[in-house]
């Protein structure tokens, strides 16, 4: 049975997407394994007080780079123009710095905050807080938030770089 061109290309971009999403798939499950050995998230929340899924965001991106590489590789066998392709890598890219821009606003100004509170010292484990209306003693540090406990034994999480835009009273 002969092919016509024109389906044998499309089976070819098919079969090229499918083996993208396979091999992603597993690319991401072996290095989702890799960084979960290492406990690179454990180290993080441990030495530096910060609770990130870092295995997890880098397994999926590697696998999104891999579908990304197959979708590219399948528009090329389709004959889809190299100019096309720049475009939909510019894109992709560029949703891709969208995103991780929107990921790291928050996380960005409290971890400068985190640093700054570090620096000066005016913050410390045991010491009390009144924040506004809220009052709790200090119970734990990181460089992205402050734990407290309020009086009815509620833990309060707060973002450090609230602690710097707000009226806070520190008492020893």
């Amino acid at each position: 049975m002969a092919f016509t061109l024109p389906f044998a290309q499309l089976l070819i971009a098919f079969m090229i997407l499918v083996v993208a999403l396979v091999l992603g798939r597993a690319v991401e499950k072996v290095f989702l394994r890799f960084f979960s050995r290492l406990q690179v998230d454990r180290y993080l929340a441990r030495e530096m007080g910060l609770s990130f899924a870092l295995e997890r965001t880098v397994a999926h991106l590697l696998a999104y780079f891999i579908y990304f590489g197959g979708l590219v590789w399948a528009l090329g066998e389709l004959g889809v123009s190299v100019r096309v392709l720049q475009w939909v890598f510019v894109v992709f890219l560029s949703v891709l710095v969208i995103l991780a821009l929107l990921g790291f606003k928050d996380f960005l100004p409290n971890l400068f905050a985190g640093f700054y509170i570090l620096a000066t010292q005016k913050i410390k484990v045991g010491t009390t807080l009144t924040v506004g209306e809220v009052s709790g003693k200090v119970i734990g540090f990181s460089l992205v938030e402050t734990r407290i406990v309020l009086k009815n034994k509620d833990v309060l999480f707060i973002p450090n770089s609230f602690l710097l835009k707000q009226q806070v009273v520190v008492r020893a």
